[in-house]
């Protein structure tokens, strides 16, 4: 049900009154309709088989599916046409969004007046609205406007000044939209080969060289806004193929300083996007002050409760984490959970979230935050049981919650507990991790396996890990050395707190 949700929040967002589609229809359907429409903004179903299952009770599986399926199609509808009553004039939107969506709702009005025979109140609006579209470089609108005024007083009207003026005007937009399709299709075939391969890729990146050489012999004479921020996307997926995270940032920081003079144009949405890959090329480079403010400068580009909004915090909490500042980190999680819609959140945001939250009762444990400032939100041995286990492990997802489950169990001292997660774990391990991104994981779950081996002396496990400590040093993943997606904590500092965790006394514990 993703594109309902899309939908959904596109409309809430907005704040549309006009709703009428769904609420002034009366009719059984228009009922449905309306009351599948709360239902979703609540959240009130986990899928589309449950909420079948509330809307059909009395049909089996099939029928279902079946009208369930035909209620949504008449919902997605309803909702896109509720999309034409957004206000042009909503604070919410930059200068170029309202221009935007006045000169696509205009440029439609003008196709439909003139198939209406309204030519003269068209071609009015027409002229109006090329000037809007000019300003604000919306070139799919001048060319078809452009063209529309061409024809009219060169066909209809016979007027020889203007036909050669939108003549002149059509004729040279129509090379800057050929620069901006080949940008676009240039930008759009390395991203088809780079998604069937999350690898670096060093001879995509060469690719991707070519084509910027190509597109810089057209960017002074055909450099329009679009064309520039395809040429900046492209340059700065180069850099991204080979995780050239200095080059990165450094090509962001370009594209900033170019949309930055062209605020009237650029969205904030933009900004943000380019703002965010010099936040996440800074964690890779442990760059943490930088990251805090970076962070909050993306913050001010997004509205708060946003998928945007909680990917911001989501970088701000792992360099807090790997900076040790805990406090900090404690204090992002409060500032997410404060959201009113936290609990809704979908999706693998809501369950990073629970990790992180996790992560923060242990330190709490471990008196690296004080307990003070939490005894009610964090209790002892609480969240064993709380913490979600991905369906799907991709890339090892599950690493951080089946490691800091063994971290708590020890702190407890529960080891006949932890005989059985290691049990577990020796299974995922052997299953999932190989010698790529996760294989620092590997080295540090196969020193976890050595506690119960070595039962739980903390002389015998140092001894007996070092070989898979000196590996996890020396194993690399990228400039930073490790997988933030994974690795939330550095490994060697968790380690730490491992021994910190043990004695130098032997506990036999047969297995439960």
């Amino acid at each position: 049900m993703e594109e309902l949700y899309a939908l959904i929040e596109i409309v809430n967002r907005q704040k549309i009154r006009r709703i009428d589609i769904i609420e002034y229809d009366q009719s059984k359907e228009g009922n449905q309709c309306q009351r599948l429409y709360t239902y979703l903004t609540e959240r009130k179903f986990k899928d589309s088989a449950e909420a079948a299952k509330h809307f059909f009770p009395t049909h089996d599986i099939k029928k279902q599916k079946i009208y369930f399926s035909n209620l949504k199609s008449r919902l997605i509808k309803r909702l896109i046409n509720t999309i034409f009553f957004i206000d042009q004039k909503n604070n919410n939107f930059s200068p170029f969004q309202k221009a935007y969506y006045n000169c696509i709702r205009n440029e439609n009005a003008v196709k439909i007046l003139i198939g209406r025979s309204q030519r003269k109140t068209a071609i009015k609006l027409a002229e109006k609205t090329l000037k809007q579209a000019i300003k604000y470089e919306i070139t799919d609108t001048i060319i078809y406007l452009s063209r529309t005024l061409k024809k009219h007083y060169g066909g209809t009207t016979g007027n020889k000044l203007k036909y050669q003026k939108y003549k002149s005007l059509l004729a040279s937009f129509q090379e800057t939209q050929s620069a901006e399709i080949l940008a676009e299709e240039y930008l759009s075939e390395i991203r088809l080969e780079l998604a069937k391969s999350t690898a670096q890729n060093v001879h995509l990146a060469e690719r991707a060289k070519t084509f910027l050489n190509n597109l810089k012999r057209i960017d002074k004479k055909h450099g329009s806004f679009t064309f520039k921020m395809y040429f900046f996307q492209l340059s700065r997926l180069r850099y991204e193929l080979t995780n050239d995270h200095k080059q990165t940032i450094k090509v962001c920081r370009e594209a900033l300083n170019y949309f930055q003079k062209r605020t009237r144009i650029s969205s904030p949405n933009l900004r943000f996007s380019f703002n965010f890959k010099i936040l996440t090329s800074l964690v890779h480079l442990a760059e943490h002050h930088q990251i805090q403010l970076v962070a909050e400068q993306c913050l001010k580009m997004t509205e708060e409760g946003t998928r945007n909004w909680f990917a911001t915090l989501h970088f701000a909490i792992i360099s807090a984490f790997h900076s040790k500042d805990f406090i900090l980190a404690y204090k992002i999680f409060e500032r997410v959970e404060s959201q009113s819609n936290f609990n809704k959140v979908y999706g693998n945001i809501s369950e990073h979230w629970q990790i992180f939250k996790a992560y923060i009762h242990y330190f709490t444990l471990l008196e690296k935050i004080d307990l003070q400032l939490q005894a009610e939100r964090f209790r002892v041995g609480k969240f064993l049981n709380s913490v979600p286990i991905y369906s799907q492990d991709k890339r090892g997802s599950n690493i951080p919650i089946l490691i800091l489950h063994i971290l708590i169990l020890l702190y407890q001292k529960k080891y006949a507990e932890i005989i059985d997660r290691v049990e577990s774990i020796k299974m995922y391990a052997h299953r999932y991790l190989r010698k790529d991104d996760t294989f620092r994981s590997n080295c540090f779950i196969k020193m976890l396996i050595q506690l119960p081996a070595n039962s739980f002396h903390k002389a015998a496990v140092v001894r007996k890990t070092q070989e898979y400590q000196k590996k996890l040093l020396e194993h690399k993943t990228g400039p930073m050395g490790i997988n933030p997606e994974v690795e939330i904590v550095p490994y060697e500092y968790l380690w730490e707190c491992v021994l910190e965790s043990l004695d130098n006394k032997h506990h036999n514990i047969r297995r439960r």
